[in-house]
């Protein structure tokens, strides 16, 4: 089910904006869109009893980061590696742990900062929007035909 939530994110971001409207309008629920630790804009100010919105991605991984820690050994993409939507490659999961690196490289791609403590040697920034939309088409089309297809031969 993490997967599931995961990749459909995935595709939503991997998506052509142009293409998918509606979602440009609610990214920032999902992912960091600003770092707001550095803009003093007079917007930031919260209204009194108002919460500051924590984007989706930010909170499920301050949760994992939370509940196991630090997780020393960690695979993380190389910081000289092109990343591109869609970046979910994971068929199934042993661990909701191995989601990190995904969602690690949401929080630095939308310009937010690293919402846990422990500093990254490097934070993974993946291209948005990607430059061609045909191309991320076609990708997220085979991705879907070969991940359906497989599981109705299993």
């Amino acid at each position: 089910m993490y997967l599931s939530a995961c990749k459909f994110l995935d595709t939503s971001l991997a998506f052509p904006p142009e293409r998918m409207p509606l979602f440009q309008m609610y990214r920032w629920a999902f992912v960091p869109e600003v770092d707001v630790t550095r803009y003093n804009g007079p917007e930031t100010a919260l209204i009194e009893g108002e919460q500051e919105c924590i984007p989706h991605v930010v909170r499920v991984l301050e949760g994992i980061q939370h509940r196991y820690g630090t997780l020393n050994g960690l695979s993380e993409e190389s910081s000289t590696e092109h990343l591109e939507f869609p970046l979910l490659t994971e068929r199934s999961l042993r661990s909701i742990t191995q989601l990190l690196p995904f969602l690690r490289t949401l929080c630095c791609s939308f310009q937010g900062p690293p919402p846990y403590s422990d500093p990254m040697p490097h934070c993974p920034v993946a291209d948005y929007p990607a430059a061609s939309s045909d191309a991320v088409l076609r990708k997220l089309e085979y991705i879907t035909e070969e991940e359906f297809l497989d599981s109705m031969e299993s």
